[in-house]
């Protein structure tokens, strides 16, 4: 049984979104054959979800998405019913039972599209003539 803590925050960040009492639930992916506990407060839109894993071995990709997703279900109906929209981006997390952190960092999509390069350290405009 595994149990993480994944912090983050609800943007955009200057709406300070806060519930009174942190939410819990229990959640099942029958899929991944994982059950899972999951606590979430959310204060100054700033988040956190404890997921304690009850039954399964998932990944750390795996729960920080079940995090995401738990945490996105409470800012879509509160967004739903103040005519608002919420993104979540979580940005850390720490094992409760070890203290330790994840060995490896967060995937990060990089910033080279059609429309930009990353050289040389900077960020130098490009202009894409339909080979790109």
């Amino acid at each position: 049984m595994s149990s993480w803590t994944f912090v983050g925050r609800i943007l955009p960040e200057r709406v300070p979104l806060k519930i009174g009492t942190p939410l819990s639930s229990s959640n099942e992916v029958e899929a991944l054959d994982l059950a899972y506990d999951c606590c979430i407060g959310i204060a100054d839109s700033q988040v956190y979800a404890d997921i304690t894993v009850t039954r399964g071995n998932p990944n750390l990709n795996t729960l920080r998405n079940l995090a995401e997703g738990s945490i996105r279900a409470i800012t879509d109906l509160i967004g739903y019913l103040h005519g608002m929209s919420f993104d979540v981006d979580i940005v850390s997390a720490i094992s409760r039972e070890t203290g330790e952190l994840p060995k490896t960092a967060w995937i990060v999509q990089k910033i080279d599209s059609a429309a930009f390069s990353l050289q040389h350290g900077t960020l130098r405009p490009r202009l894409c003539m339909g080979h790109c």
